[in-house]
């Protein structure tokens, strides 16, 4: 009779090797299981105190009116025209209009170019034509020449 073959040997050690750190593995989350419990152990509890009991306390009796007199009286909201100078805008001289509306039709050009270059790339790639292979020789210099 023929012994076990090395493979055999080597898949029975992997096996083993498996359990074993999956042992340690458990054996490393019991014992900090453990030293929590053993902590929580330690310290003091807290010691329970009774409420004390309610006393009735006699108050004089005040009516709101009365009561108003000892408050102050909170402070009114500022006014509109409260604003701080260092606060206040401005009104936009012509050429302020004029520019913000340049930097505005700048940035709308922007977008529109933007969306036009990422329709070309969506409708190249869609075509292959970002896969094709590219232009050599004579149909190069033909393609430099129809630019």
């Amino acid at each position: 009779m023929r012994g076990p073959s090395l493979e055999h040997v080597r898949a029975a050690r992997q096996r083993w090797q498996t359990r074993l750190t999956r042992a340690v593995n458990a054996i490393r989350k019991l014992d900090a299981t453990e030293r929590r419990l053993l902590k929580k152990a330690a310290e003091p509890k807290p010691i329970a105190v009774p409420a004390p009991a309610a006393v009735a306390v006699e108050t004089d009796h005040m009516s709101e009116r009365q009561f108003e007199r000892f408050v102050e009286a909170p402070p009114k909201p500022a006014e509109v025209g409260d604003i701080p100078t260092f606060l206040k805008r401005a009104p936009l001289s012509d050429a302020d209009k004029a520019a913000a509306d340049a930097i505005k039709a700048a940035a709308a050009e922007r977008a529109k170019k933007k969306k036009a270059g990422q329709a070309a790339a969506r409708k190249a790639k869609l075509s292959g034509e970002t896969r094709r292979m590219p232009l050599t020789g004579k149909a190069a210099f033909d393609a430099i020449k129809n630019v």
